[in-house]
């Protein structure tokens, strides 16, 4: 059913459907119709309770238009005013934030949204992702390498890890400084319990050190190395080698989400 019919049906008196019945009704259409669920959270204060979740659901603070993208944060920002904390807690489940939102937009986001499952956070170091990430049941991350290295330091101790070690299954982090990876902290892989894929990106192949730490993980089954005008794909054990861009903005990862492909760890 589409959301226009759904409308419809609601308009007409409903004494005796069921509301359990209306509700499949209603979330059908918002599933189905995605695009156009926003019209279904006018019909009462009951529908608009039921739709929203779903609606913030996926949150993509992204576009390739610039004001657009502030646009789309400044929108999701007043939602933020104007809503309870717990209900961004409980609604939004995958989170996409570019590396120009501003950054005290980023954080006060990130500490609203702490039910997030998949997660990309292409904002620097400096807004201190670790405490923000923390508490977060993430099933994948994607982020900057030095932001994620502060996420599980090397010989911190067990009890400060974040609550995602043991639900985090896809990993992707990129590193486009100048200095080789050897001469930065390096994080502390072996905790990733679910770590099942994990993405490098970058300018350079990484030294056979920072491969050990990369392959660390006790259930890693992939690595792919994703690398700047590499010219064919390598293959060789779990370590995959193919060329990259350095921003692929987010369409493979809302594949990801949505399950469709191609995604970020089907390449």
């Amino acid at each position: 059913m589409s959301v226009s019919a759904a409308c419809n049906t609601l308009r007409k008196p409903t004494q005796d459907v069921p509301w359990d019945i209306v509700v499949e009704i209603l979330l059908h259409a918002a599933y189905a119709d995605f695009q156009h669920a926003l019209q279904l959270v006018y019909v009462s204060k009951d529908v608009q309770r039921l739709i929203e979740p779903i609606i913030y659901n996926s949150v993509v603070l992204d576009h390739p238009v610039r004001d657009a993208l502030y646009a789309r944060v400044k929108s999701f920002m007043i939602a933020l005013d104007s809503k309870p904390a717990t209900f961004f807690t409980r609604a939004v489940k995958n989170l996409y934030i570019h590396s120009i939102v501003p950054s005290a937009d980023a954080v006060r986001i990130l500490a609203a949204c702490t039910g997030v499952v998949n997660l990309v956070c292409w904002k620097d170091w400096r807004i201190r992702l670790a405490p923000l990430v923390r508490a977060m049941p993430l099933r994948s991350l994607t982020t900057h390498f030095v932001g994620f290295s502060s996420c599980l330091p090397q010989g911190a101790d067990p009890a400060s890890r974040p609550a995602w070690c043991g639900t985090l299954e896809y990993l992707e982090v990129a590193y486009w400084g100048s200095a080789p990876l050897d001469t930065l902290p390096l994080p502390d892989l072996e905790p990733l319990g679910a770590l099942r894929e994990l993405n490098v990106r970058g300018f350079s192949r990484p030294s056979p050190r920072v491969m050990d730490v990369l392959l660390s993980p006790p259930r890693l089954q992939c690595l792919r190395v994703m690398l700047l005008q590499l010219p064919d794909i390598h293959t060789a054990g779990k370590v995959k080698y193919l060329a990259s861009r350095a921003h692929e903005g987010a369409s493979l990862w809302k594949n990801y989400v949505e399950g469709a492909y191609p995604h970020c760890w089907s390449l």
